[in-house]
């Protein structure tokens, strides 16, 4: 057993460690979790209030545009409508795209055509679509309206409002560019309305500078030809491919900025288009290339500055937890082999905790309180067993209000044991070898009552009165009292030998054993109490006891015990004898011994 504490002790120093390391490295990953968590949320969140704000916006813009060409559309007019679409478009700086699709409301049907009635991107004019050909930029979210306008028949009619898809970060990049694009078309807008295109040229080199961001810049003028191109120092007169001219909105933009992504991550750049006006006359458009490359890296930069700071946090939170832990692990460590020290019974240990955490100062005092508990237990239980046997110890101990004055009715069996001549025995011989002799009897009887878990309930001179099925039953009690009553005659059997080889006188003793209902509890006042039972039934077996000497027997039975284990012993039946304090004899028997099967299972026990 101690061996086996011992490892179990080493076992526990051994795995305290690991739990300390991991308890900092799972500190350490919550904090790193929840800051990414937190961080991500937050970005999230942002992005989401943007969006719907835009949503928000754009909605009432297409409920506008809904209302404001009503009377366009009952007119036929559709080039009136075009302009008033056109004219809010510009007033908005999101829309990055419009479309209005009309069809019968039947079309909601699969398989039907829709027509598109206007686009602001392509200004498409009532070309007839198939469901399923109409495509929406796909780097735009659209927000879209659901109205019914009449005119002749009742028809459908749906605006979708694209919007730029990126976050507020992305957004006020590209605003801030597009706000370069739109310095650079207003620096050289004077100079080229008055044809001085070298200042134009002299303007916008001066503010981009030595940006290296800017890839490229080209002015172009109404008419679709280059004045200046950054990559190109010759441009000045060169015609502008026709693709370029449609992305910059040269035919029919009215649209001062308009922005173009290309590409993704570090090779994504912005084509914006920035008209060229002077005196609200348009001269011409500013086209800017710019890379997102540096933007790029610097966002990655900022990632990595902030994950260093986390790690860095997590690290000064790891070692704090690590160094808390192991000086909390020394102290654990400590009541944990103090506890094993208690388990083996050493209840002189006493925990030293060396820390400022009040929660182990209280566990190292809880765990004092606890040993002193256990030793003053200890000592009353071993007090306790020097008069009544350990179950009524335990009993008391378990439940203390039991020791309250009181009793219940419950079904004992008592044992009432006597030496025959022990007056005369007494005078023949001094007090001290009496005593002596006595106390060595007494404890051979004692330990036979114990060993069946009877309960001694008293001495009276040289009788013993011992009950079993109280304070704890068995189910077996008579049975177990029989078996004691056998026992103790053949234990006196083995002393009488002893004491003849020693010179000393034998001795002989009486066995009564009696079955039935006694008040069993606590007598006496809360000064002094005393565990017992009371009742008839207990007279009774101090009556058969007295009745051994009569019949000159070793143990008598009455009929109630007789009746509960007569499968498993052998008696001998000596009829109805009358007991004082019976108005009618009672039957008695004498215990002869067991029978065999159980004498084997009594053996065993």
């Amino acid at each position: 057993m101690k061996a086996h504490n011992t490892e179990l002790s080493r076992r526990n120093q051994r795995w305290l460690m690991p739990i300390t390391w991991r308890f900092a490295v799972l500190i350490t990953i919550l904090v790193l979790l929840s800051s990414i968590f937190a961080a991500v949320i937050n970005d999230w969140c942002i992005n989401r209030a943007f969006h719907q704000e835009k949503q928000r916006r754009l909605g009432m813009l297409a409920d506008t545009v809904i209302d404001s060409i009503k009377e366009a559309w009952s007119l036929m007019q559709m080039q009136e409508m075009e302009r008033i679409i056109e004219g809010m478009c510009e007033r908005e700086p999101d829309v990055e795209d419009l479309v209005i699709t009309a069809c019968r409301s039947r079309c909601r049907e699969p398989g039907e055509e829709i027509i598109v009635i206007y686009r602001y991107r392509d200004k498409a004019r009532s070309a007839p679509y198939h469901v399923k050909k109409l495509r929406m930029q796909e780097d735009l979210k659209y927000v879209t309206g659901e109205y019914s306008l009449t005119l002749r028949d009742e028809i459908l009619v749906r605006i979708h409002v694209g919007y730029s898809a990126e976050g507020v970060l992305a957004a006020e990049r590209a605003r801030v560019i597009s706000g370069l694009a739109g310095n650079i078309a207003n620096g050289v807008g004077e100079p080229i309305s008055r044809y001085d295109f070298a200042r134009a040229i002299y303007s916008a080199e001066h503010i981009i500078g030595n940006n290296p961001d800017i890839k490229r810049l080209q002015l172009i003028n109404i008419n679709g030809k280059l004045i200046y191109d950054s990559l190109d120092k010759n441009a000045l007169g060169k015609n502008v491919p026709r693709k370029d001219l449609e992305a910059a909105f040269i035919p029919g933009g009215s649209k001062d900025v308009i922005v173009h992504e290309e590409g993704t991550g570090p090779n994504k750049v912005l084509k914006i288009s920035a008209l060229i006006k002077h005196e609200e006359r348009t001269l011409g458009v500013a086209r800017l290339v710019y890379s997102m490359r540096s933007m790029y890296i610097e966002d990655i930069k900022r990632r990595a500055l902030v994950s260093v700071v986390w790690l860095l946090f997590a690290g000064v939170g790891f070692a704090a937890c690590a160094i808390v832990s192991k000086r909390l692990t020394v102290q654990i460590r400590q009541l944990s082999d103090i506890a094993l020290e208690v388990g083996k019974g050493d209840l002189e240990v006493r925990p030293h905790v060396r820390t400022h955490a009040r929660e182990i100062h209280q566990l190292a005092e809880a765990f004092n309180k606890m040993i002193a508990g256990l030793k003053e237990r200890n000592v009353v239980k071993e007090t306790f067993s020097r008069y009544v046997t350990r179950q009524v110890a335990e009993e008391i101990l378990r439940a203390p209000e039991k020791i309250a004055p009181g009793g219940a009715r419950q079904e004992v069996t008592v044992v009432f044991s006597d030496i025959r001549g022990f007056t005369a025995y007494s005078e023949r011989h001094s007090p001290e070898q009496v005593l002596s002799q006595l106390n060595e009897y007494l404890s051979a009887m004692i330990d036979v009552i114990f060993r069946y878990e009877g309960t001694l309930d008293k001495f009276i001179g040289d009788s013993i009165m011992a009950v079993f099925g109280s304070p704890i039953p068995h189910g077996d009690d008579p049975l177990r009292a029989a078996r004691t009553a056998l026992e103790m005659q053949e234990r006196l059997a083995g002393l009488n030998e002893k004491w003849s080889r020693e010179g000393k006188e034998r001795l002989k003793i009486g066995i009564g054993i009696n079955t039935g209902e006694a008040i069993v509890g606590n007598i006496g006042d809360e000064r002094r109490l005393e565990y017992t039972v009371i009742g008839d039934n207990v007279n009774l077996a101090s009556r058969i006891e007295g009745l051994t000497k009569s019949y000159n027997c070793g143990v008598m039975i009455s009929a109630g015990t007789y009746e509960t284990i007569k499968e498993m012993v052998n008696v001998r039946s000596l009829g109805a004898a009358a007991v004082k304090g019976k108005s009618q004899a009672i039957e008695i028997y004498e215990l002869l011994g067991l029978k065999t099967s159980d004498n084997s299972n009594g053996s065993n026990k």
